[in-house]
This record gives structure tokens, C-alpha cells and sequence, in this order.
């Protein structure tokens, strides 16, 4: 598999990112008044995917985000039924640019908390591990003043 650096660059994230829509705020779902998006880099993971999508709890998390790094199998069609916004890449731009895309996209869309988990079902943590890490182990104002 050859990777196309390119494909990570800033300036050709921003110009795949204007083409996907985005969800207004006040549409957003909050939890502990903030929004959540997770995104998931995929590459040729058919069959696994969409079940990992599914095991994201929507009630905390908004936005799904699934960046298929190029996959020639139907990974992104799996993870749009199941529930996705999927942004997808030509060619793979690697496991970190898959990652810079929807980091990217949550910063630039304004959503509060990023996080990344791998595109596996079996990866995906519980409900319990969601909320211990992404709010209940960071005191917010606290560790942006630390920054």
C-alpha cells in the first residue's frame, strides 16, 4: 500500500472538509452541556465498522465521524447505515490523516470534545469507559488553564 502525504496536509483536509455538511448547533446533542464528536479512521474495515458505530452511545455523543482512508471494500456505506457522517479520502492518507481529517472537522465545526477511537467493533470502549474519560476525569477549567 502506497501513502500519498499529501492526502494529510492541512490544505487539502480543509478543501475535502468544505465539501461535508455539518449539523447546526442549537441541533447538536449535549451532554453535561457539551458536544462530543468521535471520529473513527477506517481502512477496508468492512464488517466491523458499522457494529463499532453502533456501540457508540448517541446519547453522549453527537457526531460519529468515520474517515475512510480509501478502503475498497464498503466501509463507508456501512458506517453511513449505520449511522455516520462519513468523510471519505481517495487514497489512504494513513492512519495519522485519517485521524487529522476528523480532528479537523470537529475543531473547525466547533464541537466542544474530540476524541478518537480505532474503527474495530471490538475496540470500542463501554458506556462507563466513554464517560470516565472523556468528561467525568477532567476538570475542564482546570486543565485549560494548565495549557
Amino acid at each position: 500500500m502506497k501513502i500519498n502525504p499529501n492526502l494529510s496536509s492541512k490544505t487539502y483536509i480543509n478543501s475535502l472538509l468544505d465539501k461535508i455538511p455539518v449539523k447546526p448547533e442549537a441541533e447538536r446533542i449535549r451532554y453535561r452541556g457539551m458536544t462530543i464528536l468521535v471520529t473513527m479512521p477506517c481502512w477496508n474495515e468492512e464488517g466491523k465498522a458499522g457494529v463499532g458505530v453502533q456501540a457508540v452511545p448517541r446519547d453522549l455523543v453527537d457526531v460519529v465521524c468515520v474517515v475512510d482512508n480509501g478502503s475498497i471494500d464498503r466501509t463507508a456505506d456501512e458506517a453511513k447505515v449505520a449511522g455516520a457522517l462519513v468523510i471519505s479520502h481517495p487514497n489512504n492518507p494513513g492512519a495519522g490523516g485519517g485521524i487529522r481529517t476528523g480532528l479537523q472537522y470537529g475543531r473547525r465545526n466547533g464541537y466542544d470534545l474530540l476524541a478518537v477511537l480505532a474503527g474495530l467493533d471490538d475496540q470500542v470502549p463501554s458506556r462507563q469507559v466513554l464517560e470516565h474519560n472523556l468528561i467525568g476525569s477532567i476538570n475542564l477549567p482546570e486543565y485549560c488553564q494548565q495549557m
